[in-house]
């Protein structure tokens, strides 16, 4: 890592958008500075505010950890007509 990156620890960060305003300006100051930002730790709620904001490039906030495991998907029926309903 280059001496010029500056490491922001986002774990207890809670997801709001003055927390995402912080984070943008850090990234900038530090950007005109010839600095770059480094944003670790961010939970899935941050980092799903900071897509809802367009912002997830201009950040460039990445979430660590392992992917969530997906449910199963249930068996597919096959489609069929029903007879007429009694009367």
């Amino acid at each position: 890592m280059a001496a010029d990156t500056v490491i922001l620890n986002c774990a207890q960060m809670h997801p709001t958008v003055p927390v995402i305003d912080y984070i943008a300006r850090l990234r900038l100051g530090l950007q005109l500075g010839g600095r770059t930002l480094r944003v670790e730790g961010a939970g899935e709620g941050l980092v799903d505010l900071i897509r809802f904001c367009g912002l997830e490039d201009a950040l460039r906030v990445q979430v660590e950890g392992q992917p969530e495991e997906r449910e199963e998907l249930g068996r597919v029926e096959e489609e069929r007509e029903l007879g007429d309903p009694p009367v």
